[in-house]
């Protein structure tokens, strides 16, 4: 089809030209195109005025008319230009800056004349359309468009569009992430029920998503490209046609596995610190009876000559309560309440003390020791940190049944090697000892329960469950940390982090002598009557006068009456009415210079330690014998510090 327009069609078109411009908010033009020199609009219609500001008069008489375009729309109306010069339509775009100094989008369609007696194109013939509000329509689709995609894209939760057989028509980049997938073309490849950690998941995702038409907080199991388990909440919306069916699913998720696991740890040291506490309770009442046992038992074999038949009857009482003081010391490992004495100590020689002995019954276990020369103390209760060590070396002979290699090594670290996932490890220097042996190994089941009270996985009657628990109350009250690594038939690492002290490592001192001096009047507190009468028997054993109070309160107003006489207060911790804490600062009113031991079936933790801070002159641990009383009893008598 010819569109070419001859010359002489035009000037009877002209007028017609001129009336329909003035009747719409467009306007036409005509542009002279000399053989040679620039061209020169000859007429624009008055519609003009409306858009440019510029009259038809100011238009036609200049002619710098082409310096309203917009800079950058300069080389797009060059190019159409000379395509129509070259006889062809041309439609084009380009910006107009206004007399008033706004900004137009127009849009040009361009007709060029041509002259059949020049053999040119002698004219163009223009109409122009504002489409300034169609450009900041599409401006603002534009930006909303890549609004959306930024958002797609760098959101941190996985955003997906799927089909309901399982095709995935998009996902953003962190999608591909929490799957293990190496781009997101990778994942776009994959059907979504091969991510599901169970195959019938997928189904009962689409089930609900039918019948609700939208899930919130939708959780679900699903699975990494490298198998392991994802903990994954999603909100999910359907798409559905005029027939009701599901024809498209977009969803936002998010990995909540790490949440999931830190709420899991949580929940257990919960646990943990409730059963702690009541094993601390049950070991604190444990180790009242046994007082009374153990005291009893001493006071007649006191009385009794050695050959007695009798004697040897008691002797296997005490033992027995021994070894029940073992059990309760254990219960207050794990009930963190297990210090009794703490002091600078060397590590590295504790270790090697506490191997070297253990292992003279385990001749098929070789124990190499990697001890870093350069570490500073530790502040801790000995007899605590040998608790667990014993503990430790047993497990790993356990693990390798008396049969094979033991590493024990320590090192200086800080907080950051400490790889806690359920609690923030307090800044600062700490001793680490790694323990690795080369035995069985654990499976992860076992590895999350292996400091869980009385869980062991020891026959029958071959273990109590109390001794890795133990090993955790102990360390954490000693304000230290404790990790394993494990893994079957690989061997297992407990990694042992206590705070490093600056102090000189205190020498073992000789024990005080137990014959205690005789005589004086000693003012006893307890709200045990049992522990009360075996108290009394041994103060009177020893030669000394024995004044007794059955809670705070009575101590103090029997000190009150008697503090010229007294030389000194025993006193329980945990007492009714008023603790053995305020009873203490409340004598302390009376006599600044008064001495007092403190008792409890707890330890030196807490209260007792904070009381042994403010000037108290010691502490002893029920159950207690009577040569440990009187030992104790000589060590503060005799102090002239």
């Amino acid at each position: 089809m010819d569109c070419t327009l001859k010359e002489s069609e035009i000037k009877d078109t002209a007028d017609r030209y001129r009336i329909i411009s003035g009747l719409t908010s467009d306007f036409f033009y005509c542009l002279a195109v000399p053989p040679d020199g620039p061209m020169k609009i000859t007429w624009v219609d008055g519609a003009n005025q409306k858009l440019t500001g510029y009259t038809a008069e100011e238009i036609c008489n200049s002619d710098d008319w082409i310096t309203i375009i917009h800079p950058q729309d300069l080389s797009t109306v060059k190019k159409a230009t000379q395509s129509i010069l070259g006889n062809q339509q041309c439609t084009f775009e380009y910006r107009i800056k206004a007399k008033t100094g706004e900004q137009h989008w127009f849009q040009d369609h361009a007709q060029p004349i041509w002259s059949d007696k020049e053999k040119r194109v002698t004219s163009i013939i223009g109409a122009i359309q504002d489409i300034t509000e169609q450009k900041q329509v599409e401006k603002s689709l534009l930006e909303s468009e890549e609004r959306y995609r930024q958002f797609f894209l760098e959101d941190l939760s996985g955003a997906y569009i799927s089909k309901p057989d399982g095709r995935l028509i998009a996902c953003n980049p962190a999608f591909a992430r929490i799957f293990g997938f190496s781009s997101v073309q990778e994942a776009l490849e994959t059907r979504l029920a091969s991510i599901y950690h169970e195959t019938n998941s997928r189904d009962e995702f689409l089930k609900l998503l039918r019948k609700n038409k939208k899930l919130i907080n939708f959780k679900s199991i699903m699975r990494h490209q490298d198998g392991s388990r994802l903990d994954i909440v999603e909100n999910t919306i359907g798409i559905f046609d005029d027939q009701g069916k599901l024809v498209e699913i977009k969803g936002f998720l998010v990995d909540v596995t790490r949440q999931a696991k830190l709420e899991a740890q949580l929940q257990k040291a919960r646990k943990m610190e409730t059963v702690g506490t009541l094993a601390g309770g049950i070991a604190h009442e444990f180790n009242n009876l046994l007082m009374t046992i153990q005291g009893n038992s001493s006071l007649i074999q006191y009385d009794l000559d050695t050959a007695d038949p009798h004697f040897q009857m008691l002797d296997k009482i005490e033992e027995a309560v021994s070894r029940g003081v073992k059990l309760t010391q254990q219960l207050l490992g794990y009930a963190k309440k297990g210090k009794y004495e703490v002091k600078s100590l060397n590590l590295n020689r504790l270790v090697q003390k506490t191997a070297n002995t253990f292992c003279r019954s385990k001749n098929d276990i070789a124990v190499h020791f990697e001890l870093s020369e350069d570490i500073p103390a530790i502040l801790a209760d000995q007899d605590q940190i040998e608790q667990v060590l014993l503990n430790i070396l047993a497990n790993a002979a356990d693990a390798m049944a008396d049969r094979g290699k033991l590493l024990l090594k320590t090192s200086n670290v800080t907080h950051d090697h400490i790889h806690a996932t359920l609690y923030v490890p307090i800044p600062g220097d700490y001793i680490k000892l790694a323990a690795t042996d080369s035995g069985s190994g654990m499976d992860e089941l076992t590895r999350d329960r292996i400091f869980d009270p009385f869980f062991t996985t020891k026959g029958m009657g071959k273990g109590k469950g109390l001794g890795l628990a133990s090993v955790y109350g102990i360390i954490k009250s000693h304000g230290g940390y404790i990790e394993v690594e494990s893994e079957i038939e690989r061997g297992s690492t407990f990694n042992i982090f206590l705070p490093a002290s600056r102090k000189k490592i205190s020498e073992t001192q000789v024990s005080a002598a137990e014959g205690a001096a005789k005589g004086g009047v000693i003012l006893i507190a307890d709200d045990e009557n049992l522990v009360l009468e075996v108290g009394v028997s041994f103060l009177n054993k020893l030669g000394y006068t024995a004044l007794i109070a059955r809670n705070g309160y009575e101590a103090v107003e029997i000190y009150k009456k008697n503090c010229d006489a007294i030389s000194l207060v025993i006193m329980d911790m945990i007492m009714p009415h008023m603790g053995g804490g305020q009873a203490y600062d409340n004598i302390k009113k009376i006599n600044p210079n008064v001495k007092v031991l403190l008792s409890s079936g707890y330890s030196i933790d807490g209260q007792a330690q904070d009381i042994l801070d403010r000037g108290c002159d010691g502490f002893i641990q029920k159950p207690f014998g009577m040569g440990q009383l009187a030992g104790k009893i000589n060590e503060i008598l005799n102090d002239n510090t």
